[in-house]
């Protein structure tokens, strides 16, 4: 049985709703911030393994004492570390040599076969240029991505998948910035993968509305709102398999992947659901608003 749900019917509330998630996200990273991570605030990590099993909550016990200073941002198995081995990486702010020796002479007394592998230290200077050349690399993707869309559509498709993307990051970074998790290289990883992924999402639905469009050129039957909703009514099943699908999979790593991955297929899992709500009713509805249509009754010629 053939779909026939009148989408652009709820654009109105689809904005409202966007919106206020919008200027909610807005508000909590310019009051909240971010917490940056090491990779981007700067600080140490330090690699370290044991000969014997050892829990991350028995490391963060041995070291609860500490002045706050010692503030540790996660202790967690490093990507790619042995499974039957206790290999951590343990991140914190300190970015001076003797609090550091000390943080270091604390692990040795309260674990006596601990080894540690390695010590990374990230000044501040280079934390500061990775958050910009971070920013660099979203802005610069938005941008292909509308030079893209105007080449392959028109610029008017392009300005609706930038407006669309730019509302996935915006509200999955708000959300972020709310819970106050590390953002990291993983997390600019999974903003990055995000913007791709909703991309496609939304193309499929315009490659769609582009057939319908030349297929009932002329045919005064059809309105410009009538085609749209044709068109995600009939990709409508493609997009909820293709999310649902995705999900699955991310939920899979969040909660048996390990906290190495969690903060990754957290901004996946929710920026897929925000990705897949503004393919339907954003991305593709506020064409008309771009082009300018009647919302009721505007006749496409």
């Amino acid at each position: 049985m053939r779909k026939n749900i009148n989408f652009v019917a709820f654009l109105k509330y689809a904005l409202i709703l966007s919106g206020t998630l919008f200027v909610l996200s807005i508000v909590s990273i310019v009051v909240k911030g971010f917490n940056w991570g090491v990779d981007f605030a700067g600080g140490s990590a330090v690699y370290f393994k044991f000969s014997e099993k050892v829990e991350p909550q028995e490391i963060r016990n041995a070291l609860s004492d500490l002045p706050v200073s010692f503030y540790l941002q996660e202790i967690q198995p490093p990507v790619g570390a042995p499974q039957n081995e206790s290999h951590f990486v343990l991140k914190t702010p300190i970015k001076n040599e003797k609090l550091l020796k000390l943080l270091i002479s604390r692990l040795r007394a309260s674990f006596p076969k601990i080894e540690i592998l390695k010590i990374d230290m990230v000044g501040p200077a280079v934390g500061k240029k990775l958050r910009i050349q971070g920013l660099k690399a979203a802005i610069l993707a938005l941008l292909v991505i509308l030079i893209y869309i105007s080449v392959r559509f028109e610029f008017d498709y392009g300005i609706g998948a930038v407006l669309a993307l730019f509302h996935d990051v915006v509200i999955t970074l708000g959300l972020f910035s709310f819970l106050q998790r590390s953002f990291d290289l993983n997390v600019l990883a999974a903003i990055l993968t995000l913007i791709g992924y909703s991309l496609n999402d939304t193309i499929v639905v315009y490659d769609r509305i582009r057939e319908n469009i030349r297929l009932y050129r002329g045919n005064k039957r059809y309105t410009m709102a009538d085609l749209i909703n044709m068109s995600i009514n009939q990709t409508l099943s493609r997009t909820i398999n293709t999310s649902l699908t995705t999900l699955l999979a991310v939920g899979a790593l969040f909660f048996l992947g390990g906290p190495v991955i969690h903060d990754f297929s957290l901004v996946m899992f929710f920026g897929v659901i925000v990705g897949t709500y503004s393919s339907i009713f954003i991305a593709s509805p506020v064409l008309l608003l771009i082009h300018k249509e009647n919302l009721r009754r505007s006749t496409f010629k």
